[in-house]
Formats: C-alpha cells, structure tokens, sequence
C-alpha cells in the first residue's frame, strides 16, 4: 500500500511540476553488481597470493638453524 501512495505522488508531481528523472531499480542492481564482483575479484587475489606465498614457502628449503657464536668476551 505505501509502494502505492509513493507512485500515486510521484505521478502527481511529474503532471504538476515536469518529469523527476528517477534511474529505474534495474539500474542500482547493475551498480551493486559490479561492486560485489570487484570486492569478490579483489578477496580472490588476496587469497591467491595468500597461497602463492604458503605453497612457496613450502617448497623452499630452509638453509639451516643460524648458529650465534661467542667470542668469549
């Protein structure tokens, strides 16, 4: 019923007044599209480079346990 009276406004506005040049909701769909695939490219990077860096590490041998010597001062 509200959807109703909101329409029922906006049409009486545009007959007094002229046209109100609202974007159509299929419109914001589009935008909140892209966002949430670019927030989703942007978590896929960060979680593939995330295990780049694990399976590197993995394959990489370590050189050996650093030894401190003293010197005996």
């Amino acid at each position: 019923m509200e959807a109703l009276g909101y329409t029922q406004m906006a049409l009486s506005y545009e007959e007094a007044v002229g046209p109100l040049h609202l974007q159509p909701s299929a419109m914001q769909y589009q935008v909140n599209l892209r966002r949430i695939s670019s927030a989703a490219a942007v978590i896929g990077l960060i979680i593939l480079g995330g295990f780049t860096a694990l399976v590197s590490s993995a394959i990489v041998k370590p050189a050996g346990v650093p030894v401190h010597h003293n010197s005996g001062f």
